[in-house]
C-alpha cells in the first residue's frame, strides 16, 4: 500500500510542477495574507508575536483548503476517480497518496509562512525551529482531514469550506496553543498528544472509507 501510495502523490506532486500554480498563485497569495496581517496589527512586537501562531495557522488553513478544492476538482477533469476505479487502486493507497502529496505542498507554503511570520513578527530564530516539529504535526493533521472532506464534498468550492472548517478548527487551535506556549514558557504536551490523535483519527478513517466515498 506504502508503495502505491508513494507512486500516487509522485503523481500528484508532477502534476503540480508542471503546472506551477503553488509556486505562482497559492504562494504569493499567503507571503501577502500574511504580511497584510502584520500590517494590519501594527509594529507593536508583543501584540505581534502574541498573535503570530493563530494568523498563521489561519492562512495555511484557508491555503490548505484552496489547494484541495483545486488538486479536486483537477482529477474529475482528467475523470481521475473513473480510472482508478476501473484500474482497480487500493481506496486507501489512493487517500495516503494524496495526503502525501498534499502535505508536500504544505510544507511548501509553511516554509515561506514561519520565514515572513518570523520577520514581520520578531520571532526568535530558536523558537521558529522548536516550533517545527509541532507544525510538521499540524500540517499532517490538516491534509489526513482536508482530503477525506474533499471526497466528502466532490471538491466543492462552497460546500467544502463550510464541512471542512468546523472539523480542522481544533487543529488550528491546537496548533495555535503549542507554538503560543513554545513562544511564552507553556506546556506544549496536551496540544501535541490532541493533534496526533486527530492524525490518526483522520488517518484511519481515510484508509477505510476513501474508496467507498469516491466510488459513492
Amino acid at each position: 500500500m506504502i508503495r502505491l501510495a508513494l507512486f500516487i502523490a509522485r503523481k500528484e506532486l508532477r502534476i503540480e510542477w508542471r503546472s506551477r500554480v503553488l509556486v505562482w498563485q497559492v504562494l504569493p497569495f499567503s507571503v501577502m495574507a500574511m504580511v497584510i496581517a502584520g500590517l494590519a496589527i501594527g509594529p507593536d512586537e508583543s501584540t505581534g508575536r502574541r498573535l503570530a501562531p493563530g494568523l498563521m495557522y489561519l492562512i495555511i488553513t484557508l491555503v490548505a483548503l484552496q489547494v484541495i478544492g483545486r488538486s479536486h476538482a483537477a482529477d474529475d477533469a482528467r475523470d481521475t476517480a473513473v480510472s482508478v476505479a476501473m484500474l482497480g487502486i487500493d481506496g486507501g493507497a489512493n487517500y495516503l497518496g494524496k495526503v502525501f502529496a498534499l502535505f508536500a505542498h504544505l510544507v511548501v507554503v509553511t516554509s515561506a509562512l514561519v520565514t515572513v511570520d518570523a520577520v514581520v513578527f520578531h520571532l526568535r530564530f530558536e523558537e521558529v525551529l522548536r516550533g517545527i516539529p509541532f507544525i510538521a504535526l499540524s500540517l499532517a493533521a490538516i491534509a489526513s482531514a482536508g482530503v477525506l472532506y474533499a471526497a466528502l464534498t466532490r471538491g466543492s468550492a462552497s460546500l467544502l469550506p463550510v464541512l471542512a472548517l468546523p472539523a480542522l478548527a481544533p487543529v488550528v487551535m491546537a496548533g495555535e496553543r503549542t507554538l503560543t506556549a513554545i513562544f511564552h514558557g507553556g506546556v506544549v504536551s496536551r496540544w501535541v498528544v490532541l493533534l496526533a490523535v486527530i492524525t490518526a483519527v483522520y488517518g484511519a478513517l481515510g484508509v477505510l472509507l476513501y474508496g467507498a466515498v469516491e466510488e459513492s
